[in-house]
């Protein structure tokens, strides 16, 4: 899933705030 990918690309954001966000969503989408 995009979660998995999003935490592998910024594990760091992660750990800012949550990866299933609406908006983490879009930049994944958006990066991808």
């Amino acid at each position: 899933g995009w979660r998995k990918e999003y935490n592998q690309v910024r594990p760091h954001s992660s750990l800012h705030y949550k990866p299933p966000a609406p908006e983490a969503k879009m930049l994944v989408t958006l990066t991808l």
